[in-house]
């Protein structure tokens, strides 16, 4: 009778995660997602290359972009100043760069730093329901500063329609509330303001259970870190307040920031290189139901 259980058990194993497997590929299949990665003469070798070994690999594109040109990575160098204080130079340098090469090729467009870590297969699915020719902005939300609130700089997601107003109506407008120069170095809550003023506003982006998906700060802060240490401008500007404990975690994260290269290769070897005996997907076998099951085996 064990030997059955187990036979049974490493049958319907492997169904799910075949399953999953399939159903990863039809929605992979359904988009096209452009990864643009701002990155600095100074960690284009220290970060950047790091993105570029692991996660990058996912996006059906990868640009870096930075203020010198880098052919080995490589890298496209845009106008900027070369600091922080650059930023929102580079980020409208490298958002106008990106919809004149690419603006009609790629569904989506993703802006990471380049010591962010993103689960490009969570993130496809959150994009699932929403098309690219309406205009959707989403990441971590935050409230004040811009008017409708901000998506955090460590990744955000624009669709083709939203790239568009930007591009060609936001930064061409050159209004006090998008301005091509500035003292200002969020660059994050600037773009928002440009985004408001063509009628694209922050999306909802947290799980059925009201818990992130886009995370403003490394995986071990987020599993084991004390956060009340992170100050206070987080629990002012994060649009849902959520408690410090263990259960403001979802089960499917899509973005993590300020990742150590060691981090960064750590995450992609248990999330893609791991496995637990006889198990090829704990996760999937756990929440794919039975009629789940069924339908890819009708459809075998």
């Amino acid at each position: 009778m064990q030997m059955l259980l187990n036979f049974n058990a490493t049958i319907i194993e492997q169904l799910t995660y075949d399953f999953q497997m399939m159903r990863s590929k039809a929605i992979a299949d359904r988009m096209r997602i452009l990864c643009w990665i701002c990155t600095s003469a100074t960690t284009q070798h220290s970060k950047a290359m790091h993105v570029k070994a692991t996660w990058g690999r996912r996006c059906d594109k990868l640009v870096f972009i930075s203020e010198v040109e880098d052919n080995e990575l490589p890298a496209v160098k845009v106008r900027s100043f070369g600091s922080k204080d650059g930023l929102w130079v580079k980020t409208i340098q490298a958002f106008k760069y990106i919809y004149n090469e690419f603006g009609n090729d790629y569904d989506w467009f993703l802006k990471a730093d380049d010591d962010t870590y993103v689960i490009m297969e969570n993130l496809r699915k959150l994009l699932l329901p929403y098309k690219p020719q309406d205009p959707e902005y989403l990441g971590m939300h935050m409230k004040d500063i811009a008017p409708q609130g901000y998506a955090t700089g460590a990744a955000y997601v624009l669709s083709q329609e939203a790239l568009k107003r930007l591009v060609t109506k936001a930064f061409e407008a050159k209004s006090a509330e998008c301005p091509m120069l500035t003292n200002l170095i969020y660059e994050d809550v600037l773009l928002a303001q440009c985004l408001n003023m063509v009628g694209v506003y922050p999306g909802e982006t947290r799980d059925s259970n009201g818990h992130y998906r886009f995370f403003h700060f490394d995986v071990e802060t987020y599993v084991i870190g004390n956060m009340t240490a992170i100050g206070d401008w987080y629990w002012v500007r994060v649009k849902w307040p959520h408690n410090e404990e263990h259960d403001h975690r979802t089960k499917h994260p899509i973005a993590f920031h300020h990742m150590s290269p060691d981090q960064i290769y750590l995450m992609e070897y248990f999330l893609y290189n791991f496995n637990i005996y006889g198990v090829k997907d704990l996760q999937v076998v756990e929440e794919t139901t039975k009629k789940d099951v069924l339908l890819f085996t009708e459809r075998q």
